[in-house]
């Protein structure tokens, strides 16, 4: 058995709630923050090459 399965087992059934957010004030542009295609041999859009 994996440990992790009996941990969750053994813990409370309600797990803690977290919420996550992101603020932009003035919008984004999302065609600058978004690649133009999907799956593992994607590029990065110009805004984001530095990651």
């Amino acid at each position: 058995m994996v440990p992790a399965f009996a941990a969750m087992r053994n813990t409370a059934a309600n797990p803690t709630r977290r919420l996550g957010v992101v603020y932009v004030p003035n919008g984004m542009m999302m065609e600058h923050w978004t690649p133009a295609t999907e799956g593992t041999g994607f590029e990065f859009p110009t805004i984001l090459q530095p990651l």
